[in-house]
């Protein structure tokens, strides 16, 4: 029993680490979005020399849209917290003794199992838009 409990204690570790990961990216990338563009506007507004810099800056906002778009990193920090939360529930369950190990171990599959469809996956590249007549 000790055993089950460390191994599902390890797993919701790794699932707060995973969810806390993409909770982190999704962040910084709002943050590189706001700043790249501020200073881009502050650059262009002094009318600096530096050309090539300004349209980088300005470039990334766009960039970082297409980055979180295809990784998906805010549904999956969601997905990684939801199921450490589920996790957690039956570790705790375990640990008061009110669940045998075997149930335990057959809820914690129904978890996996259950959690895997709902996995976000990854977003898909924007496609050319199709005319009305186009469409099936």
């Amino acid at each position: 029993m000790t055993d089950l409990i460390d191994s599902l204690a390890r797993t919701v570790r790794h699932y707060r680490v995973l969810a806390v990961l993409n909770y982190v990216a999704t962040s910084c990338l709002f943050l590189i979005a706001v700043l790249s563009s501020g200073i881009a506007t502050l650059l262009a507004a002094t009318k600096t020399e530096a050309a090539t810099l300004v349209a980088t800056l300005a470039g990334m906002p766009a960039i970082v849209i297409l980055v979180n778009n295809t990784f998906r990193f805010e549904p999956k920090s969601l997905w990684h917290f939801q199921k450490r939360r589920r996790l957690e529930a039956l570790l705790r369950t375990l640990k008061v003794g009110t669940c045998p190990p075997q149930e335990a171990v057959a809820t914690w599959n129904l978890i996996d199992d259950d959690m895997d469809k709902q996995w976000p996956g990854f977003g898909q590249i924007p496609a050319k838009p199709q005319s009305p007549s186009t469409r099936g």
